[in-house]
C-alpha cells in the first residue's frame, strides 16, 4: 500500500466520523502477512518522526565524551560522560529516577559495553536502551 493511499484512508475516516466533544486521536494498526518476525532480518525497528511532534516536551540524555560529549550539549538535557555512568551504576535510584524522567538516550559506540554491563539492568526492562550514535553524526 503506497504512503498516498494511507494517507487518503486516514483523512477520509476522518472526515467521515460523526463530530465529537472531545480531542481524537488516530491510531494506525498494520498486519503483517506472510512475513516471519522470528527471523531476525525481517524484524522491523524504526523510528517514526511525527511532522507535527507528540504535543508533548522531549527528553534526551547522551552519554559522551570528547567532541561529541561537546556537539551534544547543543542539543541534548543532559550529557553523561563515563564518570556519571559509574556514578550511576553504583546510585541504582538515581538511575532509574534518571530512566523513568527520560525519554531517549543515546549514546557513543565506544561506551555501548559499559553502559550495558553498567545501567543495562534499568535501562532494559524499560525499553530504553539508548541508541548507538556515531562520532560523526549530529
Amino acid at each position: 500500500m503506497a504512503d498516498q493511499e494511507i494517507e487518503t484512508a486516514v483523512t477520509r475516516a476522518l472526515e467521515d466520523a460523526p463530530p465529537r466533544n472531545f480531542r481524537e486521536t488516530v491510531d494506525l494498526a498494520i498486519n503483517l502477512r506472510d512475513i516471519d518476525l522470528d527471523e531476525p532480518s525481517n524484524r522491523i525497528d524504526e523510528d517514526v518522526v511525527l511532522p507535527a511532534g507528540t504535543g508533548q516536551e522531549t527528553s534526551i540524555v547522551v552519554f559522551a565524551a570528547g567532541e561529541t560529549a561537546l556537539r551534544a550539549e547543543e542539543v541534548a538535557d543532559d550529557v553523561l560522560s563515563g564518570d556519571d555512568l559509574a556514578d550511576l551504576a553504583d546510585d541504582q535510584d538515581r538511575a532509574k529516577d534518571l530512566a523513568d524522567g527520560t525519554d531517549f538516550f543515546l549514546a557513543e559506540q565506544a561506551m555501548m559495553q559499559d553502559i550495558a554491563s553498567q545501567l543495562g539492568i534499568v535501562l532494559g526492562p524499560r525499553n530504553k536502551m539508548p541508541d548507538p550514535v556515531e562520532p560523526d553524526d549530529d
